[in-house]
C-alpha cells in the first residue's frame, strides 16, 4: 500500500509538471537573451575601459526588432533581481550582439555592472523593468569554468546550452559574435517520443504505460514497474535536454 500510495503521489506530481510547463513551440527564443558567459577572461577580449581582461556577459536579441533595454536589470544571483540596472538609451538591433564588462565597476560606463561572474559557477540572468513588473527575460545557470572557457547557447538564440573553450578540436568562445556550437539537442529517456522536448506528451506517454504495466514504463530497467521508475523519469524530466 506504502509503494502504490507513492507512486500515485509520484504520478500526480509529475502530471501537475507537464500540465504547467509550456511545451516549446521553437528550438530558438525569440526575444533577449543571455547568449554567452565568460567567468575568467584572461586572454580572449580586452576590457580596454579598465586596462585589463574582465568577466563578460553577451545578450543577443533573437526578434525581428530592436529591442530596448533601457530599465531592465542583469544580476548574478536570482533573488537581487534589480542588481544592476541598464541605463535608458542601450539597444539591442534584431540578430544583433551586446556586451556587458563583470567588472564590478559601474563607473566606467553603461556597459559595465556592478558584479562579477564567480568562476566557481553562478546564474547569469536579465529582469524587466520595474514598470513591468520586474519579471525574469532569461536567465542561465553558469557552471565552474576553467580560464577562456565560457557558457552559453549552443548557437545565437537556442535553447540548448554547452561550454566553448579555446581548447584543440573545441569551438571557441565568440564574444560579439556568432556562437558556433552545433544546434541540436540530446535529451535523455525521459523524452519517450523523442521529439528533443520534455513536455506534457511525455508524461502522457509514461502515465498510460504504467496504468497498462506496459515494460515502457520499466524506466529504471530492473523488471519491475513501480515508484521507482516514476523518480527515474521525474530525474531526467527535471534535467531537460542539453546542446551538443
Amino acid at each position: 500500500m506504502r509503494n502504490h500510495t507513492a507512486a500515485t503521489a509520484s504520478i500526480l506530481t509529475i502530471a501537475a509538471i507537464a500540465q504547467t510547463a509550456a511545451a516549446q513551440q521553437s528550438d530558438y527564443i525569440q526575444s533577449v537573451v543571455i547568449n554567452e558567459v565568460m567567468s575568467e577572461n584572461t586572454s580572449t577580449i580586452f576590457n580596454s575601459e579598465l586596462g585589463e581582461y574582465s568577466d563578460w556577459i553577451e545578450l543577443y536579441n533573437g526578434g525581428n526588432e530592436t529591442f530596448d533595454l533601457s530599465g531592465y536589470f542583469l544580476t548574478d544571483k536570482m533573488h537581487e533581481t534589480t542588481k544592476y540596472e541598464i541605463p535608458q538609451g542601450i539597444t539591442i538591433e534584431p540578430g544583433g550582439y551586446l556586451l556587458f564588462w563583470a567588472d564590478g565597476h559601474p563607473e566606467l560606463g553603461p556597459l559595465h555592472t556592478n558584479f562579477r561572474i564567480d568562476n566557481d559557477g553562478e546564474s547569469a540572468a536579465i529582469f524587466s523593468p520595474i514598470n513591468q513588473g520586474n519579471e525574469r527575460v532569461d536567465a542561465i545557470s553558469v557552471p565552474a569554468l576553467g580560464p577562456n572557457s565560457s557558457w552559453g547557447r549552443s548557437c545565437d538564440g537556442f535553447i540548448g546550452l554547452r561550454s566553448f573553450t579555446d581548447e584543440p578540436i573545441q569551438e571557441v568562445p565568440s564574444p560579439l559574435a556568432a556562437n558556433t556550437g552545433h544546434c541540436t539537442l540530446i535529451c535523455g529517456f525521459a523524452d519517450f517520443n523523442q521529439d528533443t522536448r520534455m513536455n506534457y506528451f511525455d508524461v502522457i506517454i509514461l502515465i498510460n504505460a504504467f496504468i497498462a504495466n506496459d515494460p515502457l514504463a520499466d524506466v529504471n530497467d530492473d523488471g519491475d514497474i513501480n515508484f521507482f521508475d516514476l523518480s527515474a523519469f521525474l530525474a531526467s524530466y527535471n534535467r531537460g535536454c542539453h546542446g551538443e
